[in-house]
């Protein structure tokens, strides 16, 4: 498999498996916010993303873009434009050396899902049986969003490289796929067997939340992610509120330094474990900005 493969997959690796918040009270309408107070000589951004949708669905704000221009550097959940996190990832979405799926699953499961990569994706389990079962998902749900999709992190990404802007990550690409590894890979196989057997849910709830991030309506976003796979709830730390405590003191050392721009999945922002709150309980100011969208 490519590089280019695995930066695409990493990048869907941060959908409703990652973006789950622990949600508990109404937040402002807005998927960009303005963090200043508590000493900060200068204020920082962060900009709430969704990480796969349809071109056609896809906009971005002049506000994005002139803020992104005017900080120091951006930042992102993971650093994915760099060659040894994505040599790294490619080792961490593997099972075990020696072992495939086979080993975890029953030959009548490995053959539903044989059988849906044939039909579905036109392509050879033998490509995929290595990885891990909840990458299989990603690249499932990739495919039930349909054709030319488009990733918030590559296009921010790839208006870094062309702006000769610094990117980095909040969180290290072994941190995040660590999250997956304490979820056995049985109740993963699971998870993907349910996404075969629901595929006309799971392409209306991929159109709902699309349809609520274009809305900026974060509390929409969370009802469609919890009624997606009430089950996940069981991990929500891991999934969020561990990440996002985590993500505080390193996200105020960085804003220590300057203007700095945050861009994380939509689903880290609202709730009382949400990074708004808790740079709220942290004794800064945070502060919704309307966007300008320049291709809606």
């Amino acid at each position: 498999m490519t590089a280019s493969y695995w930066k695409y997959l990493a990048t869907l690796l941060l959908t409703t498996g990652l973006s789950i918040p622990a949600f508990s009270q109404p937040t402002t309408s807005s998927l960009l916010w303005k963090i200043e107070g508590k000493g900060l000589e200068q204020p920082s951004y962060i900009f709430g993303t969704v990480h796969m949708l349809k071109r056609a669905d896809y906009r971005l704000s002049q506000e994005v873009l002139q803020l992104m221009a005017e900080s120091e550097a951006v930042y992102m959940e993971v650093d994915l434009d760099n060659l040894e996190a994505l040599s790294e990832l490619a080792q961490l979405l593997t099972l075990p050396p020696g072992t495939t799926l086979l080993d975890y699953m029953t030959e009548e499961e490995y053959t539903i899902i044989k059988n849906y990569l044939e039909d579905s994706l036109n392509v050879n389990i033998r490509e995929f049986e290595i990885l891990k079962p909840f990458a299989l998902q990603q690249a499932f749900t990739a495919n039930t969003a349909g054709e030319d999709l488009v990733s918030y992190e590559m296009e921010l990404m790839s208006w870094c490289y062309n702006n000769s802007k610094t990117i980095e990550g909040i969180e290290t690409v072994a941190e995040q796929m660590a999250i997956f590894d304490q979820i056995p890979y049985e109740e993963q196989i699971d998870w993907v067997l349910d996404f075969i057997e629901n595929p006309d849910v799971n392409e209306g709830l991929f159109d709902s939340i699309v349809y609520h991030y274009r809305e900026s309506d974060l509390d929409g976003l969370y009802k469609d992610l919890l009624d997606s796979s009430p089950e996940i709830m069981v991990y929500e730390p891991l999934f969020i509120s561990d990440r996002n405590k985590r993500w505080i003191p390193r996200m105020e050392a960085i804003m220590q330094k300057g203007t700095y721009f945050f861009a994380v999945g939509a689903g880290h922002l609202p709730g009382e474990s949400g990074v708004l709150e808790l740079l709220k309980a942290s004794g800064y100011t945070v502060q919704p900005v309307i966007q300008t969208y320049i291709n809606d």
